[in-house]
């Protein structure tokens, strides 16, 4: 592992900039509240539709309950197993993060600083009431190498500045 580095202010500044960056991103669309809302105006109507004595001809009365119970299961199916895509794509750049900083020959010294602000930023997500870690950290320590003390120090940068979590210096990985 190479030694700390020292930082300067500019690049403590550029540090600070990249993760406020990577903050202000939207996250991606979650369907999952509108197939709750879906089950939900679904049940509802066919709860409610006998109760106001609404009474369709044969057909109709079987295609609307067809349509009624066709949008409860695809409302649950949206509302528990369609995800918001934020967990994907924090592990797809981390992932790419980690390559550049293990790639060789090595990137330039800013893109590097940039790479790793990535790194920390999307190894671990919050989605909801949850929060998960995307890449495997001490696999990750491993492939980083003599790159780790670097991604330490930037991580010891954001901390003190952002108040960010220790995500590579935690006790126990």
């Amino acid at each position: 592992m190479s030694p700390t580095p020292e930082f300067t202010s500019k690049q403590r500044a550029a540090i600070v900039d990249e993760w406020r960056r990577i903050a202000a991103e939207p996250p991606p669309r979650n369907p999952r509240p509108y197939g709750c809302l879906v089950v939900i105006a679904a049940i509802a109507l066919f709860l409610l539709i006998p109760q106001l004595g609404i009474k369709l001809p044969p057909p109709w009365g079987t295609v609307l309950a067809g349509v009624l119970g066709f949008a409860v299961l695809a409302g649950g199916f949206v509302g528990v197993f369609a995800g918001s895509g934020v967990h994907g794509r924090a592990a797809l750049r981390a992932e790419q993060a980690l390559a550049a900083l293990t790639a060789v020959p090595a990137v330039e010294e800013d893109t590097r600083l940039r790479h790793a602000v990535v790194l920390i930023a999307h190894a671990v997500v919050n989605d909801g009431p949850t929060m998960s870690g995307t890449i495997d950290i001490a696999a990750v320590k491993q492939r980083l190498g003599a790159n780790l003390g670097y991604v330490v120090a930037i991580e010891q940068v954001l901390a003190e500045e952002v108040g960010t979590v220790h995500v590579f210096t935690e006790t126990g990985r």
